[in-house]
């Protein structure tokens, strides 16, 4: 676990840059930038890591975001795993396994290392670390997640917080200024940490994405996982079913405490 954050520490740094997953905080981090009736400064970078995976909305939102930084003269950018260099999903199917609780391998590999390597490139490494001030999307109701960077050039901030904003107050923040805006979750259509209901609109909605995610499973049944269900270990085949629903099915399969969101915005970032 890294080292909470201190609040207190006053750290010069060299460019500033949100991570922008494409979620409400996040999101609304961006719009409040990119306001000009707002008070908070844009960041030197809006930066996306992009999975391959990311939902129509995600990937709409990131679309007029980085529309909106053209307009207004704010440095964007799409990055992506150039070392892995296929979508996230392809990348599990080709080695037979699929994300699991505590797997490092969706985070690390295909949103913290693709912005980190971004930065790196945009500062003067002669300079003292840390060199980047991270702007991450995190609400007042979640603050227990903030966390000092595993990396000695990075510096974590989080603006939300420090107005302290909290995920009601930011919705209604949109609701009210970006009334004709609609922002979901962020995450894979495939992610492991996604609820019942997620799960059978992903089948009702996507259909061609929830049998890429059927694949998925199959392709670690068939490689030997032990635990190769997409949703809890289980299977997602239970939603192949018409009409299944929590309630006929019998069983709570939403969050529980002390489960790990990395849907959650920031979950993939810290």
């Amino acid at each position: 676990m890294f080292p909470l954050l201190d609040p207190e520490l006053e750290i010069m740094t060299q460019i500033t840059v949100l991570s922008l997953g494409g979620g409400l905080q996040s999101t609304v981090i961006a719009e409040m930038a990119l306001d000009e009736n707002h008070p908070l400064p844009a960041p030197d970078w809006m930066v996306h890591s992009d999975t391959g995976a990311e939902s129509e909305m995600t990937q709409a939102t990131i679309a007029r975001i980085g529309e909106l930084c053209e307009a207004k003269g704010v440095n964007f950018a799409i990055v992506s795993n150039t070392n892995v260099n296929q979508p996230i999903h392809e990348y599990y199917l080709e080695r037979g396994i699929i994300p699991m609780p505590k797997n490092a391998q969706c985070t690390m590999k295909f949103k913290i290392q693709p912005i980190h390597s971004f930065v790196q490139t945009h500062v003067d490494k002669s300079l003292p670390k840390p060199w980047v001030e991270m702007q991450i999307g995190i609400t007042t109701d979640e603050a227990h997640r903030q966390r000092e960077s595993e990396r000695k050039y990075i510096k974590n901030t989080y603006p939300l917080i420090e107005m302290n904003i909290s995920r009601r107050q930011a919705r209604n923040w949109m609701i009210e200024n970006r009334p004709d805006i609609q922002v979901a979750k962020s995450g894979c259509f495939h992610c492991h940490y996604q609820g019942a209901k997620e799960w059978a609109k992903l089948r009702r909605n996507n259909p061609e994405l929830f049998a890429i995610a059927r694949e998925m499973e199959e392709a670690a049944k068939a490689n030997g996982l032990r635990n190769w269900g997409l949703f809890r270990g289980k299977s997602i085949s239970i939603f192949d079913h018409q009409g299944i629903t929590l309630e006929n099915w019998g069983m709570d399969f939403e969050m529980q405490p002390g489960d790990v969101d990395c849907r959650a915005e920031g979950g993939c970032f810290l």
